[in-house]
C-alpha cells in the first residue's frame, strides 16, 4: 500500500524530536508504520532524468532511510516528458 503522511518525526531516548523527514511517500505491507518497506523520493521537472542518485540528494535519502527504518528507496526523476525509476539503498543501484 502507498502512503504519504507529510512528515515523520524521529525522537531520542528522552522523547525529544531530533529529526523531521518529509518523504514523498512510502510503501507498507499493512497500515501500520512499522510495516513500511520502501521509501519513495520523486524529483519532477529535472533538466534530464537521472540514471543515478545525484550527490546533492544523498544526505536527504540517508535521513529518509533512517527515519522510516527501511533499507531501500525508489528514486523517480522526471523531465515532464521522460521518467526514470531507480532503486537506491546504501550503495546506489539502477
Amino acid at each position: 500500500m502507498f502512503f504519504e503522511e507529510g512528515c515523520v518525526r524521529v525522537n531520542d531516548a528522552e522523547g525529544n524530536v531530533i529529526m523531521v523527514v518529509s518523504s514523498d511517500g512510502y510503501f507498507r505491507k499493512y497500515e501500520t508504520f512499522k510495516s513500511t518497506t520502501v521509501a519513495i523520493e520523486i524529483k519532477c521537472l529535472a533538466r534530464q532524468v537521472h540514471t543515478d542518485l545525484p550527490e546533492r540528494l544523498y544526505l536527504q535519502c540517508q535521513t529518509e532511510l533512517k527515519a522510516l527504518a527501511v533499507r531501500r528507496i525508489l528514486y523517480v526523476s522526471s523531465t515532464g516528458t521522460e521518467s526514470k525509476c531507480s532503486e537506491w539503498s546504501e550503495t546506489p543501484t539502477s
